[in-house]
Formats: C-alpha cells, structure tokens, sequence
C-alpha cells in the first residue's frame, strides 16, 4: 500500500478543544519533533497530540492523555523511534516502533 505521505501537522488538544498547531509541517524523515511550549499554555490534565499526515488525512495518530503543569516544562520531546509509553513520546502514524 505505501506510505501515506512524508509530511505531518502536529497539533496540542486540551481535551476535545483545539489548543494550537505545533508543527503545520514536518517531515516524517525528521522521526522526532521538539516543542517549547509556550508561556501561555494552561495547566490541565487532559492534553493530547494529534498527528495527521498532509497527503492523506485519514491517516492519524493521537497520544495517550498528558499533564502539563505549572510551571511549564522547557519542552516535550515527540520521538517515533521510542515506543515504551514512559516517557513523553509518542510514535508518528504508520511507523512501526522500533
């Protein structure tokens, strides 16, 4: 079947609310993002990430349910090639873990 593309739009949900885009566009070749978060993201315990392929955006993946508290981390490291679920990574839809 192939690939479902090579770029995705990564973006933050708190809850099922819409709270920003990450990336609009990052190259699946790149198998991990860093992301300051920004100052004025608020604390709450039902953030999720939501990666959606650009060419084909039936294709997606969400990660399991975060916290982010206050005060803020420096930065949540999304990395495909880490599968384990400990810490805060979380695999790009279509790529087999590692």
């Amino acid at each position: 079947m192939g690939s479902p593309g090579v770029n995705v739009k990564i973006e933050l949900y708190r809850g099922v609310l819409w709270a920003g885009t990450i990336s609009a566009t990052t190259a699946t070749s790149q198998l991990s993002f860093a992301w300051t978060i920004p100052a004025d993201v608020v604390q709450d315990t039902t953030y999720t990430i939501h990666v959606t392929y650009l060419d084909t955006t039936t294709a997606t993946g969400t990660s399991v349910t975060f916290t982010i508290s206050i005060p803020v981390p420096t930065a949540l490291y999304l990395d495909s090639a880490d599968d384990t679920g400990i810490s805060n990574t979380m695999p790009l839809p279509g790529r087999p873990p590692v």
